[in-house]
């Protein structure tokens, strides 16, 4: 009798453990190392980068098709396939018809395209010209729910603004990393009514050469409406100090005394004329 009981036990035990729902036994079908090895075949230079729709990219669609088909994921894509066809649009950038030039009533001064200055070939516009003041707005962020907003009641609409990179020190974790974001800066920017804008950079950008080679490899989107102002480039530290001569603060100042707000209007009186035409 007694020994009947402790085999009954495991028994049921088992049946209740073995009583999984597909989630859990999903779950369970997920290792380290096979997330490992597949980041580890993406990630490989054999891929060549992943371009949209470069060989690299095909390579690496077919693969990820191949490890859904595996793990018995139904397609949902056309034709009864992992894929969906859209159409995209290749620009790239006309180099020698771009330029930048920035005019304060001291003088006027010339950008170098690579050197001082980058800028991204539109997918949206075979030419695009903005020519108009500069106004410095700090960061370039509006965050309503940290009641943290560097426009205020300045009307920016029509102008160019030039923001620093990043967010201000009390930022941190997700708010730090979207507020950040380039896009969601030139979005901003584009709610506001700016038809510009320039991402500073206070000391030397170690990715730069990296953003010389993204830029020079071209653009790939598809149409849609635009999500940032027509005329947006990335300038460098020696040309953002430049965008300061003559004001009553330096870039470096301003950095230093994490006073951003305070001095919204520092540029207002600068000229700039940016000029991109793609291929």
């Amino acid at each position: 009798m007694t020994l009947g009981r402790a085999f009954l036990l495991p028994i049921i035990f088992g049946v209740v453990v073995g009583a999984q729902s597909p989630s859990d036994s999903a779950l369970q079908s997920i290792h380290a190392d096979s997330i490992r090895a597949d980041m580890r075949f993406l990630a490989d230079d054999l891929l060549e980068g992943r371009g949209t729709g470069s060989r690299g990219y095909e390579l690496a669609a077919k693969y990820v098709a191949s490890r859904f088909e595996s793990m018995g994921l139904a397609p949902a894509g056309d034709d009864d396939s992992y894929f969906q066809a859209v159409s995209l649009t290749r620009a790239s950038l006309v180099e020698r018809q771009t330029s930048l030039v920035l005019v304060s009533s001291q003088r006027r001064r010339t950008l170098s395209f690579a050197r001082d200055f980058l800028t991204f070939a539109s997918v949206a516009h075979d030419h695009v010209r903005v020519m108009s003041d500069v106004v410095f707005l700090g960061y370039g962020i509006t965050a309503p729910e940290r009641t943290y907003d560097d426009y205020g009641a300045l009307n920016v609409r029509g102008k160019i603004v030039a923001v620093l990179p990043g967010t201000p020190p009390s930022f941190s974790g997700d708010a730090r990393a979207y507020y950040g974001a380039l896009a969601v800066k030139q979005e901003n920017a584009l709610l506001h009514g700016a038809v510009g804008i320039l991402h500073l950079n206070p000391t030397d950008d170690p990715l730069w050469e990296l953003w010389i080679r993204f830029i020079r490899s071209g653009s790939v989107d598809w149409r849609r409406d635009a999500r940032g102002p027509d005329g947006v480039a990335m300038l460098s530290a020696a040309a953002s100090a430049a965008l300061f001569n003559g004001t009553r603060m330096s870039l470096p100042d301003i950095v230093e005394a994490r006073s951003v707000p305070s001095v919204s209007r520092a540029i207002e009186s600068t000229i700039a004329d940016h000029h991109a035409a793609r291929a």
